[in-house]
This record gives structure tokens, sequence and C-alpha cells, in this order.
């Protein structure tokens, strides 16, 4: 009843009836009491089934439909001067069928105005959704999703990537797993500073606690073993959640392949050159994060490395470095930044530069951009609301650069039924 493994050789049976020869199991000790008349049997508790808590949230009664279904979406806008005399009338809508994990879907908008007046297609595709392995292939058109040196692009063509938003109840990034024991039945309490995040009864025996999640930044995680004569053993683990970071195991990619479009929103078949584009991160384990990103189309092509690296209780670190090759022309681009939240106050940091030489999609001419910088701080006192600033720079190519600063406040009203907000931004 205990759940113990009775080894090889010591379950017996006596006269019809199922016994066990204590003394063959190595991990017990027994004694018998002849005043009392009774056994005692002694276990450490470490070796009773082990007890499970774990805090991955799902909903039981979430569904994963699979029967046919069908929409259509639709917007309606009209703006013009006083007199409405110069109007301009646009329509958007957006239609879908779907047959098990299959939909069919397409986009578009019409738009009456002066001198323009016509229908243009946005989207068609086709999805296939693999809802086990969290996979997603589209077939037609699609953004291409955005990354550390490359911008999202409008293609047409087959999408092959990695979709963890499928399952909103799947956890990609780094959690904190705890063990303890507990030599009594006991009630267990998981606290995040301070607060109770799950209370479950166990039996005796070792307790491994799984799947840790909190809000981003450092946060104290505190376990309560309390016993059933109240004693508690409290063990704290400091821990720093960031979704930046995959846990360790996984896979995240993305790989995009087909004709670039221009003109998109505008024309609705201008398709151009053929392209590439794609990622594939990995992680190594819960604190490093490695892969690798590219793009290229006819005459161009720049690749390279990107990586995160959790550092306990200091935050998260990620870089890129990308080369580009065009007509025989050598560019260079990287990116750095920098982000720790902490109850209180966090900061964050970012840079990216692009060389003159470094092309990139989808035109593959040299980025407008050529030095981007940003840095911001954030500071709650304890019911007084959060103050924040930031400042940002961005050097362009034969402009001039753009700085822009700001600084801002906002406190929760009445019990959290209000906001109070108020800002003061600087561009020049």
């Amino acid at each position: 009843s205990w759940g113990l493994a009775v080894p090889g050789g010591a379950a017996l049976r006596l006269q019809g009836i199922e016994h066990v020869d204590l003394g063959r199991i190595a991990e017990l000790q027994a004694r018998f009491d002849e005043k009392r008349v009774a056994l005692e049997i002694t276990v450490a508790a470490e070796k009773l089934p082990r007890n499970t808590i774990d805090l991955r949230w799902r909903y039981p009664d979430a569904l994963r439909p699979t029967q046919p279904s069908a929409f259509f979406n639709y917007a309606l806008s009209v703006t013009g001067d006083q007199s409405f005399g110069s109007s301009r009338t646009l329509v958007t809508t957006e239609v879908g069928g779907r047959m098990g994990d299959t939909l069919l879907y397409s986009s578009g908008t019409y738009t009456d105005q002066a001198g323009d007046r016509g229908y243009t297609r946005l989207q068609t595709n086709l999805t296939y959704d693999q809802r086990d392995s969290l996979q997603r292939l589209i077939a037609g058109d699609f953004f291409t999703p955005v990354r550390e040196l490359s911008a999202s692009v409008p293609m047409g063509g087959v999408s092959f990537s990695k979709y963890y938003p499928m399952d909103p109840f799947f956890i990609q990034y780094p959690t904190l797993n705890l063990n303890t024991t507990a030599t009594l039945p006991s009630q267990v309490e998981v606290r995040i500073d301070g607060n109770v995040m799950a209370r479950q009864q166990v039996q005796p025996g070792p307790i491994d606690i799984v799947n840790v999640t909190g809000y981003q930044g450092a946060r104290n995680v505190q376990v309560v073993v309390r016993d059933a004569f109240g004693r508690e053993q409290v063990i704290q683990q400091p821990f720093y959640f960031t979704d930046f970071a995959l846990r360790e195991g996984l896979h995240d990619y993305s790989y995009n392949l087909g004709f670039l479009r221009d003109n998109f929103g505008v024309s609705s078949d201008d398709y151009d050159k053929p392209a590439f584009s794609g990622f594939h991160r990995y992680g190594f384990t819960d604190r490093l994060t490695l892969g690798l990103r590219g793009e290229a189309r006819e005459g161009m092509i720049n690749a390279g490395p990107i990586g995160t690296v959790l550092l306990p209780g200091a935050g998260i670190v990620g870089a890129g470095v990308s080369v580009s090759n065009s007509e025989g022309t050598t560019g260079y681009a990287g990116s750095l930044f920098y982000s720790y939240v902490a109850p209180r106050f966090g900061v964050n940091a970012s840079v990216r530069h692009f060389g003159d030489d470094y092309r990139l999609l989808p035109s593959g001419a040299p980025s407008q951009t050529r030095n981007f910088a940003s840095a911001s701080a954030a500071y709650s006192p304890g019911g007084l609301g959060t103050i924040s600033t930031s400042y940002t720079v961005t050097e362009l190519r034969g402009l001039e650069s753009l700085h822009a600063w700001n600084v801002g406040y906002n406190m929760s009203l009445f019990g959290g039924r209000g906001i109070l907000t108020l800002g003061y931004t600087k561009n020049w």
C-alpha cells in the first residue's frame, strides 16, 4: 500500500496468503514488539513513490475542433473633407474555410476614391497545422518572421515553421524545477514573490515540483512543506523568467522559400525574383540558446549566428552577427541587447549596426538605417506607481539622425478599476 516494489524472492505465499519477507528488503528496518504485539516498519522517505506537482497550467475543457467551419469578416470606412466633396471609401474583407487541420484563407481591399477604384488582393494561402508537433505549413502568401538583423517581408511560396502559439498551454521557455522530501503527510505551497501559486496535499516521499512559471524578470520562488504536526520546511530559490530563451532540447525555426512581393497592398499579383529567408534556434541548455539565420535572393546572400545567454540573477543577453555578399562585395552587421527586470525596477538596452556594404531583403540594397541604439529604465516605488524613461537614436544614411526621449508615469487607481497615465515625449 506504500507503493514500494517487492524484490524477487521477498514475495512469499504461505497457506494461500501473500506475505513479504521483510528481511530481504534492504531499505526497510523491521522490529517486532512482543509485549505490544506490534510490527514496526521504518523506511526512508526517499524510497517511497515520488510526488509530482506539475504547475504547467492546462485548461481541462480545451477543445481541438476538427469539424468543417467557415468565417467572413469585413470592415468599412469612409473618410473625406468637411463636405465629403473628396471622399475615400475602403472595404477590407477576409474569408476562410477550415476542414480538419487545413485552412483556406483569402483577404483583400476595395478602394473607391478620386482616380483610384478597384479591388486589391492581399493574401491567399492554404495552411496545414500539425497540432501534435506544433508545426505549420503555409502554401501561398505570407510574411516572413522578424529576426535579428532582418525584417519581415511579404512573399508568395512555401513556409514551414515551428509555431508554439498553436498550443497556448505549451511552455517553450525555461521553467524552474525543485525537489524536496516529505517524511509525513504534508501540504505543499509554492509561492512567487510571496503570492501563493499552488497548494497541494502529498503523501510521504520525494516531491518533484516542475514547470514553475512566473512573470518575466527576477523572481523569488519559495516552497513551504507543512507536515501534519504543523512543522515547516522552507526552500527559497531565486529565478529569472524570460521568454527570449528556449527550454533545453527545444527547437524554434522557420524556413521560407518563394517569390518576393512588390507593391503589397497596391498590386494583387506583383511577384518579383525568387528568395529565401529562414532561421533555426536550439536550446542547448536552459541558459544557452544558439541558432543561425539567413536570407538570399538573386545576386545577394546574408547569414550569421544568433544567440541568447541567460544570466541567473543578472538578466539576459542576446547577440547576432551577419555577413552579406553581393556581387563580390562583403558587408557586415551586428546586434546586441540586454534586459533585466526586477519586481521594483527594470533596464533594457539594445544596439544594431548595418555596414554600408551590408545587403538584406527585400530589395538587396543597404539598409536605410546605419545605426540604432535604445535604452530604457523603469522604477516602481511601493504603492506609488511606476516611473519610466527611454531614449532612442536612429542614424540614417543620407539623412539627419532621429532622436526620441520619453518620460512617463502611471498608477493604478480605485483598486485596479482605473489607471492614471502621464507622459512627455520629445522628438528631434
